[in-house]
């Protein structure tokens, strides 16, 4: 009876501390996690003891069927129960008893002595007695030997509910994974002995981790969705009011399930808006829609009924038919050009075209050379209206009158653009190369009618910064695109076809920033145009330079080469209207037609809709016409696309003209933001008389009856440029290096600050400075170690072969002295001359 009353005795006091212990109040594991996760505290002395009796007093009030309290802190209702519970009367001793009280005395004590250490803002305590001893307020038990680092006044609680939700199921995990793994302890705990503790355990500060970083991850699946379904919905919906009311769909209910649910922090909020900020200027102020209501489905729709669909012939192997009429003729559909549009996949490269192509080679080379350059402003997501302007320029430049033998386009980067255009000329010009430089691509190709001998991709030394990312001139490697056409049987009857688009002006001359990059380009293509003197060299493109500019003349005076618009149009003008050296020509404004006609106008020209205002834009959106006068005044208009050739073995310019003037039939713009240049080349013999727009013998003997030499004082124009630019540039990677050592200084600053930081949000703003100046910091300098030496070094070779240059002309143009006559004396001339 004694024992039990005894027992009865410990039960009762079994289930006062079980009912304490599950209102997570005083004594358990969890509670006293709770208090160390929450004030950032690490008590290793009690935690050990705390661990054992907490997984015993847990399997206690389980076998003896004792309710937990009302509030279940420790969900112990979801706990899985021992299959052989432990004993009350062999547990529950005077000892554990006393053990507890001593425990919760220690705990008690604890709190009391953290509780006055929270009233301050910051403290920091070190594992030092004697430090400890100089303030009785903060002195803790000797025992705890504890370091307490910085703390602010403000609780730490969890305010995201889905992290909330996230750790309550981590906490159901690690009650039913402790219940598993106490049933191995049960002997150990009927021999009254301490269970060896060999694992580490799933604390409730570990959760807490996991469940931030879940939460975190699941935000960023989240937003990366919101990001992808309106960049998968704009790309197929052209009209701007639809992408609007997306866009702003998709923003509103981004904003709201992230600050509702998540409770996201306001530079979270900011940096969505920022990027939804991004995905309407992109997709909305230059995305593939530019026409209410007309969809890209619609306008192939409408171009295969007025056009008619192009027949694909098979791709057949080779073979030779003789037909009656025509004799010798080898026909076949082999050809990379020719094929079906999975055949033109991976053949971006010249290949074997018609054999009808084969035999003119065969028969001799041509006695009439049709040339047709253009820049058809095919930039990927930025160009309007990109592959219905593309497609069209094919078609017209297939139904060209007289029919081209070469083509040369710029700013055609997408490789689809390319096989659209190569497949509507793939009857005419079978033979084809897309040139790839840079990361982004060159834009380069050429389309021939003869097979491509030889190819090259030559890049610029000098080609803008990489810095300049929204202008891209660097990205895409800009160069010259060279070509060696084979035209007839003859090693001798070859063609060199030069393609290039150089560098950008931004600005006006000579405040133009890299009018010294586009100077370096025009002398390295005189170059090229001058390595070969033997045969006919071509040079298409858009230049990017005025007439008689520096750039232009000295194309024309280091090359044997002739401006083709420039020899048929002498009169023609030097730039737009206010450009100074046509103004002190004091010639009237011209006007469209007259810009067209005569001054060969690829730019800027009234008639092209790529460059009116807005509100004539929209006009002309709405379906209004919007018909051009033809004596209109066109002050702006300019020539940037020139066609240069030489006069090896006797090739003269019987025409040239400003083509592709005319807006798309469907989309009513223009079909680029420049006009194309078409020019005809004839072999000329010097003894006939034939006489065309230009006297075929005067332009054979042009480079006899003309200086063509560069002057000196262009020389010096270019060797004083050229020395300004590197001392800027030289500045420049000074400034650079000089940021990147200070935002070292600046980050490492950061770094220290942080840790004496009372606040999260200063914390956190410290980290961001820290990784943004870090960043900033060694992109410049790289760009100091890296781009700004290797331009600096680029600048001075262009300088020394300048420089030689000029010593050569000036050694050309200087007497010699032994040539003078005897009675000749020469009089010193100087401050000391008699």
């Amino acid at each position: 009876m004694a024992s039990f009353q005894q027992s009865a005795s410990l039960g009762d006091q079994f289930s006062s501390h079980w009912q304490a212990s599950t209102a997570d109040s005083n004594l358990t594991l969890h509670g006293f996690r709770r208090f160390k996760t929450a004030h950032l505290i690490n008590l290793r002395y009690l935690e050990a003891e705390i661990a054992d009796i907490d997984r015993l007093i847990y399997q206690l009030g389980l076998g003896l069927n004792i309710e937990p309290s009302a509030a279940d802190r420790l969900g112990l209702r979801h706990a899985r129960r021992d299959e052989t519970p432990p004993v009350v009367e062999k547990e529950v001793s005077r000892e554990l008893i006393d053990k507890i009280r001593r425990l919760l005395k220690e705990y008690d004590e604890a709190i009391i002595s953290f509780s006055t250490i929270m009233s301050m803002d910051t403290f920091s305590l070190l594992d030092d007695e004697q430090q400890c001893g100089m303030r009785t307020d903060l002195s803790l038990h000797e025992m705890y030997k504890t370091r307490l680092l910085r703390v602010d006044q403000r609780p730490r609680t969890r305010q995201d509910p889905l992290q909330r939700s996230i750790h309550r199921l981590l906490r159901l995990c690690r009650y039913l994974r402790m219940s598993k793994s106490a049933q191995g302890d049960i002997e150990h705990t009927t021999t009254r002995t301490a269970p060896a503790r060999t694992k580490g355990y799933w604390s409730s500060q570990n959760s807490t981790l996991i469940a931030d970083a879940i939460s975190r991850i699941l935000v960023a699946a989240l937003t990366a969705m919101f990001l992808i379904i309106p960049l998968a919905t704009l790309s197929q919906e052209p009209r701007k009011g639809v992408q609007i009311a997306i866009v702003s769909t998709f923003v509103v209910a981004l904003a709201g399930i992230v600050s509702v649910t998540l409770r996201a922090s306001n530079l979270e909020m900011m940096i969505v808006s920022a990027a939804y900020a991004a995905i309407i200027s992109v997709f909305v102020s230059n995305g593939p829609g530019s026409s209410e209501g007309v969809t890209y489905d619609a306008l192939v729709r409408s171009s295969i009924r007025k056009h008619g669909r192009p027949k694909t012939p098979h791709r057949q192997p080779r073979q030779v038919i003789r037909n009656k009429g025509n004799t010798g003729r080898r026909e076949s559909t082999d050809d990379g050009g020719g094929g079906s549009h999975d055949d033109d996949k991976g053949q971006d490269d010249d290949s074997d075209g018609p054999p009808q192509h084969e035999q003119d080679a065969a028969s001799g080379p041509p006695e009439h050379l049709n040339l047709v350059t253009l820049n058809c402003w095919g930039l990927l997501h930025i160009s309007a209206l990109r592959a219905p302007r593309l497609a069209e320029i094919g078609r017209r430049l297939a139904a060209l009158d007289p029919p081209p033998d070469i083509v040369c386009l710029q700013e055609c980067w997408v490789k689809d653009d390319f096989r659209t255009v190569r497949r509507q000329l793939r009857h005419r010009l079978p033979h084809a190369k897309f040139y790839h430089a840079g990361p982004w691509g060159a834009g380069l190709a050429i389309f021939s009618r003869w097979p491509i001998q030889e190819s090259s991709m030559v890049q610029y030394p000098l080609n803008g910064r990489p810095t300049a990312f929204w202008r891209g001139d660097w990205y895409v490697g800009k160069g010259v695109a060279c070509a060696t056409l084979r035209v007839g049987p003859d090693p001798d009857h070859v063609i060199r076809v030069l393609n290039t688009h150089t560098h950008a002006p931004y600005e006006k001359e000579p405040d133009d920033s890299y009018v010294c990059h586009r100077t370096a380009q025009a002398w390295h293509m005189a170059k090229l145009l001058a390595a070969d003197g033997r045969h006919l060299v071509i040079a298409l493109g858009d230049f990017n330079m005025l007439p008689l500019s520096l750039a232009h003349r000295i194309i024309t005076a280091r090359a044997p080469v002739r401006d083709v618009w420039r020899l048929l149009h002498p009169h023609s003008s030097l730039g737009p209207a206010d450009h100074p050296p046509e103004a002190a020509r004091n010639r009237p404004v011209p006007s469209a037609d007259f810009n067209l006609g005569e001054n060969g106008a690829t730019s800027d020209s009234l008639y092209n809709t790529w460059r009116w205002t807005k509100n004539c834009q929209n006009r002309l959106r709405a379906g209004h016409a919007c018909p051009v006068d033809p004596d209109a005044q066109d002050p702006r208009g300019k020539r940037l696309d020139y066609i240069f050739a030489s006069t090896a073995d006797g090739w003269v310019v019987e025409s040239a003209s400003v083509a592709l003037t005319d807006r798309h039939p469907d989309l009513h713009v223009s079909l680029s933001d420049h006009f194309a240049v078409q020019a005809t080349l004839r072999r000329h013999k010097p003894e006939g008389p034939e006489r065309g727009p230009a006297h075929y013998d005067a332009q054979l003997s042009y480079f006899d009856d003309h200086d063509t030499s560069l002057p000196l004082s262009a020389y010096d124009e270019i060797l004083d440029m050229t020395r300004a630019y590197t001392a800027r540039e030289r500045k420049q990677s000074r400034w650079r290096a000089l940021h990147c050592y200070a935002s070292l200084v600046v980050w490492a600053a950061c770094l220290v600050a942080v840790w004496f930081s009372p606040r999260n949000l200063v914390a956190f703003l410290l980290m961001l400075l820290a990784s943004l100046t870090l960043a900033t910091g060694l992109v410049d300098g790289l760009l100091a170690l890296l781009f700004f030496s290797s331009e600096i070094r680029s600048l001075h070779e262009f300088e020394w072969e300048v420089r030689n240059a000029r010593r050569a002309a000036l050694a050309a143009t200087a007497p010699a002295v032994d040539n003078l006559p005897n009675n000749l004396t020469l009089v010193p001339s100087g401050p000391g001359a008699k």
